[in-house]
């Protein structure tokens, strides 16, 4: 996955404005937790998919990562069903965007850490319930 990176950030203009027609298509609420504009916005998904790709470079990064985003946005009251909701987003986002430059074997990659990190978020909200 290291090696899809480059790739990935050239991209993040486009894989962000993919995941977010792609999120607040699912689950409309969910642009209230990005209530900035454009750029903003985009600068926002740019750092969480940097937090996302730390995880990917080492798996055992997973849980001090979540739990350093799970902190900073209990205060949204965002529900474990938008956590998984804005997972399986970023993935469709990074799959409709680099489909024709990453190969399955990647895209899957990205999918399983991107499912672990917003599952393990979905999995703290729930246990603060």
């Amino acid at each position: 996955m290291r090696s899809t990176l480059p790739q990935v950030f050239a991209e993040k203009a486009a894989i962000a404005e993919a995941f977010f027609t792609e999120a607040f298509a699912s689950d409309p609420e969910m642009e209230r937790f990005f209530p900035h504009s454009r750029g903003p916005r985009k600068e926002l998904f740019v750092t969480l998919l940097t937090k996302v790709a730390q995880c990917a470079e080492c798996p055992a990064n997973l849980e001090a990562v979540a739990q350093q985003v799970w902190a900073e946005q209990r205060p949204l009251g965002i529900t474990p069903q938008q956590y998984r909701a804005g997972g399986r987003a970023m993935s469709k986002a990074i799959e409709a965007t680099l489909s024709d430059r990453l190969d399955q074997e990647d895209l899957q990659s990205w999918a399983e850490v991107i499912a672990a990190f917003t599952g393990r978020l979905a999995v703290l909200t729930e246990a603060a319930a």
